[in-house]
């Protein structure tokens, strides 16, 4: 009985050992055929390396306007400025209930 427990650990540790190489070798092949980013961009002709340097520039406008915002949302809550707390001159009338 002993010798077909240990054939069944054997069995389950060669399955662990050879499904952990297998990934590993995956894993190899993957980080040495993919390129860089910077080989990549190389590659590209001339007129797709502008539309990406377009892309680029693009990127980093929106990149300008989230950390605007950002900083706005940082802003003291006492500086926000909700609709209520407007100073126009103009107001609602709702019949019944008055100025809103």
């Amino acid at each position: 009985m002993s010798g077909q427990i240990m054939w069944g650990k054997f069995a389950v540790w060669s399955t662990i050992t050879d499904m952990a190489a297998v990934m590993a070798s995956g894993w190899g092949i993957m980080t040495w055929s993919t390129p860089t980013e910077q080989q990549f961009y190389d590659a590209l002709s001339p007129e797709l390396k502008r539309k990406m340097d377009d892309v680029r520039a693009q990127r980093a406008g929106k990149n300008e306007i989230r950390d605007k915002l950002e900083l706005t949302c940082r802003a003291p809550v006492h500086q926000t400025r909700w609709c209520g707390q407007t100073n126009s001159p103009r107001q609602r009338q709702i019949p019944g209930i008055g100025n809103v």
